[in-house]
């Protein structure tokens, strides 16, 4: 009994002195990233396979493995995509691709929207960026193109939502992205309605923040509903892209209440 008291308390003082180890200033303030928790980016399962994909540190390839050996092998890497790319498209990372079958990737940066086949090296462009497009959401069995300029929602070039006023904003994640809401634009499974969010921000505060990436700095005026103030009134707007009319869904409650968790049934 003796015997194991001292073994616990031999592995209690080990443990104390494991964890006072001293931070330098250096070590604290100028290498927090070297001390930060390793991370994965670009997860996702290959398609009808037992493997799946990571991007590697510099966002410039996708690497994959297999569950029964861990071995890594190089899917595809940026300069290898920007060979079958035109000018003007040239990708710098692998942000935003996602596997449509076992040897097809769809790749949409934000910029250009292209599915390439693994196998064949085959690479078919889909849409090429609009100056000024956001929030670009890609439907590949129907091909059609959503994306955001300024407040409104466009389909394949054709505006949906024609919002003149500034504070009425279509399109763009709601909620300054609270309760899991990334994003605004929403396909159903066929291609055959599109949903997004729209918020009234009429009554919203306008808050100045200072940008000091030009010279002199200047101030950028933003929206925020502080607590207690005044926020933002949300509805989900859903468009059918055959009658070409929108359909507008209010909260049930208050007319600032959260719309979250948005999304379509299998049967659309």
């Amino acid at each position: 009994m003796r015997n194991l008291i001292l073994v616990v308390f031999f592995c209690w003082s080990c443990a104390l002195t494991a964890q006072k180890k001293t931070l330098t200033v250096n070590e604290s303030v100028l290498k927090q990233r070297a001390l930060s928790p390793q991370r994965t980016v670009g997860f996702s399962w290959v398609k009808n396979a037992s493997e799946y994909t990571l991007l590697s540190s510099d966002y410039k390839s996708i690497l994959c493995y297999t569950f029964m050996d861990q071995e890594e092998r190089v899917v595809c890497t940026v300069d290898e995509l920007n060979k079958y790319l035109p000018e003007g498209s040239k990708i710098q990372n692998l942000y935003g691709y996602e596997w449509l079958a076992k040897d097809e990737i769809l790749v949409n940066n934000g910029s250009v929207i292209f599915t390439f086949n693994v196998v064949t090296k085959s690479l078919t462009l889909k849409h090429q960026g609009i100056e000024n497009w956001e929030n670009v959401t890609y439907h590949n069995a129907s091909g059609k193109c959503a994306y955001t300029l300024s407040n409104n929602v466009y389909l394949n070039g054709k505006a949906i939502t024609k919002n003149t006023d500034k504070n009425i904003v279509s399109g763009q994640s709601i909620a300054r992205n609270e309760f899991g809401i990334e994003k605004g634009l929403f396909w159903s499974d066929k291609g055959n309605f599109l949903a997004f969010y729209q918020k009234d921000e009429s009554e919203v505060a306008d808050y100045p923040l200072l940008d000091v990436t030009t010279t002199p700095g200047s101030l950028i005026s933003i929206k925020y509903p502080m607590a207690g103030q005044k926020s933002e009134k949300p509805r989900v707007g859903i468009y059918n892209c055959k009658t070409k009319k929108t359909v507008f869904i209010k909260p049930s409650g208050n007319p600032d209440d959260y719309l979250t968790n948005f999304t379509f049934t299998p049967d659309e």
